[in-house]
């Protein structure tokens, strides 16, 4: 693939991308003391056509999966798709925390816990 196929790939913008499905992707949530974690399947979406964005109190992620619109291609199984999933965060969340990562078409986030919510050891005294 050359340079010009590459660009050519990734000129229309997300929100202008109409692929042929839109599908909510699985999430997996899980809690520690200091955070939340969701892992969201995105499989075949690049980084560039990934967006994360906290408006108010509502996570929203959304990718596309996108295909080179190669003249050489003669069948394709796989379709572009569009992954759309909407999270309303709670107020015990550091939403300047908010962390993303995606690694082999998964999406991780951690949503930091505030201070007031997250676990506290408190000392017992012993007095006799």
């Amino acid at each position: 693939m050359t340079n010009t196929a590459v660009a050519k790939k990734n000129e229309t913008p997300l929100e202008q991308c109409t692929p042929s499905r839109t599908l909510r992707p699985a999430v997996d949530l899980y809690e520690s003391a200091e955070a939340f974690h969701l892992t969201v399947d995105m499989p075949g979406v690049a980084p560039e056509d990934l967006k994360v964005e906290l408006k108010e109190k509502n996570l929203r992620i959304e990718g596309v999966r996108r295909f080179d619109a190669s003249e050489n291609v003669f069948h394709r199984g796989a379709e572009a798709i569009r992954y759309e999933r909407t999270f309303q965060i709670g107020r015990g969340i550091e939403s300047e925390k908010i962390e993303a990562d995606l690694r082999q078409g998964v999406l991780t986030l951690t949503l930091a816990k505030a201070a007031e919510i997250q676990p506290r050891q408190i000392e017992v005294r012993y007095s006799q």
